[in-house]
């Protein structure tokens, strides 16, 4: 019987590892990837024992370097905000991590109303294909302003449960961790407090992301909000 190659057990041995699961990253990494990257599928390299404040020091450090990720990053963050793609070239993008700059988007257009108007309309049009009411704007005015990722959860949660073609948006602004316009990640209570803090939030604050200070999370779950699908 004739054995086979080096080169074919080698082979062989590339495509099985290929067609294997990737390893799950920890909630850890999976958190410091969604505040500092805006995604879960970065390129970063990551050791799989860091805490997440190592990993955020990593990323850090990944951002200052990397050109390209800096503009990638800063293009997230701005659709985060505001629900529209913007280039941003490499010269002009920050080191900054997600989180931060979606946090400075978020203060600048806390003082545009025009703008948040225009965010709310995009929102809505997303979720319930119609435009946004007057009575809705002067609803979501009750509340600190949002990014667009965080009233498309809203809007979707509460579209769920009414008829949004026949009625007004009311009630407490809520997100649920299934949602399906959102990719999320759900985390322990205990480690939701420590993201929670990073993020200058408080502590017990259920739906984690820049500006959730005053939504509640359906069912209670605690959450991070990465972006839009």
């Amino acid at each position: 019987m004739t054995r086979p190659s080096a080169t074919l057990v080698l082979l062989i041995s590339a495509l099985l590892a290929s067609a294997l699961p990737a390893a799950t990253p920890s909630p850890e990494i999976e958190a410091a990837l969604a505040v500092g990257l805006g995604t879960h599928t970065a390129q970063a390299s990551l050791e799989p024992e860091v805490t997440f404040k190592q990993a955020i020091a990593s990323l850090r450090k990944h951002l200052a370097d990397t050109p390209a990720e800096r503009s990638a990053v800063a293009q997230r963050a701005a659709m985060f905000v505001y629900g529209t793609k913007r280039e941003v070239p490499e010269d002009e993008a920050t080191s900054r991590l997600f989180a931060e700059q979606v946090a400075t988007h978020l203060e600048m257009l806390a003082d545009d109303s025009e703008a948040y108007e225009q965010v709310l309309q995009r929102a809505y049009r997303h979720v319930v294909g119609r435009d946004v009411y007057a009575e809705e704007i002067a609803y979501w005015d009750n509340y600190a302003a949002l990014p667009y990722a965080l009233l498309v959860g809203c809007i979707e949660d509460w579209a769920r449960r009414n008829q949004p073609g026949l009625m007004n948006t009311a009630g407490t602004p809520t997100v649920s961790v299934n949602c399906e316009l959102l990719v999320t990640t759900r985390l322990s209570p205990a480690f939701a407090q420590s993201v929670a803090t990073w993020l200058g939030l408080p502590a017990s604050t259920p739906v984690l992301a820049p500006g959730a200070a005053e939504l509640q999370s359906s069912g209670s779950i605690r959450f991070l909000v990465t972006a839009v699908r």
